[in-house]
């Protein structure tokens, strides 16, 4: 890469940020946002947890139907050997 392109792109950037910024047009208050990150934190977890959930009875549906599908294959293999 060229130095130049570099340039550019920094001087594009520059043109989208004013230079004085006034500070007081932000009123955030940073014991809110700290609540507000503790609760999204929060809530992601408890979904892992039951999407985790979820996942787990899955897998023992997907588990017990191919336990069946199983049995009933071997049912039909017997019959088989049965009649020949």
């Amino acid at each position: 890469m060229s130095p130049k392109k570099k340039n550019t792109g920094l001087k594009n950037l520059q043109s989208l940020v004013p230079k004085n910024l006034n500070f007081k047009k932000f009123k955030v208050r940073p014991s809110n946002v700290i609540e507000d990150t503790k609760n999204k934190i929060g809530n992601f977890y408890t979904k892992l947890k039951l999407e985790r959930e979820k996942e787990k009875k899955r897998q023992e549906k997907k588990k017990k139907n191919e336990e069946k599908r199983e049995l009933l294959n071997q049912k039909r293999q017997e019959q088989k050997e049965r009649l020949q």
